[in-house]
């Protein structure tokens, strides 16, 4: 009998040790999911941006879509596509969100998601990459625009562009997604993260990651509301 118990006690001990590990190693997986979801969150923010960048330098540049120069895009002109017969930007101001589309590979469209404040709401659409994009109807100077300060602190009118990089129904803008702005001439502005609510470390707003996604030198920030 008392073998029987030492069996006993030492299969309890073992079975203690047994359970502390698997509580050691599911804190460690949850720390090592955040930080996987963390870096699918950068990875997809970059891409994103870039993607940005490439597209709004290509429509800039690109005689079909924005001809002149002076206008840029604030051109709202339509524009056939004669080899397939789209019509891009028939009613002017949906062109630019009309030309960016056509130069994204997106897999799904109209999808309701919130955009920036003060634009109206529009259909958002979703890549090829797992980011939803939301353009308003805009014509660059009145209509879709955001008032924002270039480097010389004067105010210019610009395009927000929102983009969630893990979109899921009920989020909003201000806590899951990031906005960039487009002016007429295709420059783009990020918004401002310095405020309080970054600063506060119980913060979950996903601007608040910007700073540490951010490695283009060339990206400016837009005035905090």
């Amino acid at each position: 009998m008392r073998r029987i118990n030492i069996i006993n006690a030492f299969s309890l001990a073992e079975t203690m040790m047994m359970l502390s590990v698997i509580g050691i190693l599911l804190v460690l997986t949850a720390k090592s999911a955040s930080k996987i979801s963390l870096d699918q969150d950068l990875a997809k923010f970059k891409k994103a941006y870039i993607g940005i960048e490439q597209t709004v330098s290509s429509l800039i540049n690109d005689q079909l879509f924005y001809g002149s120069a002076n206008s840029g895009f604030k051109d709202l002109d339509a524009v056939t596509l004669e080899n397939i017969g789209e019509v891009i930007g028939q009613n002017g101001v949906t062109k630019f969100r009309d030309a960016f589309k056509y130069n994204t590979k997106y897999v799904e469209d109209k999808i309701d998601c919130p955009i920036y404040k003060g634009t109206s709401s529009s259909k958002c659409f979703l890549t090829d990459y797992g980011v939803v994009f939301g353009i308003p109807d805009t014509d660059f100077v009145k209509k879709g625009v955001i008032e924002i300060e270039d480097a010389n602190n004067n105010k210019i009118p610009a395009t927000p562009i929102t983009f969630y990089t893990n979109y899921k129904e009920g989020q909003n803008v201000d806590d899951n997604a990031f906005v960039v702005a487009i002016t007429y001439d295709g420059r783009i502005y990020f918004q401002n993260t310095d405020g309080a609510k970054c600063n506060n470390k119980a913060s979950k707003q996903i601007q608040c990651n910007i700073k540490k996604y951010i490695q283009a030198t060339s990206v400016k920030r837009l005035n905090s509301d």
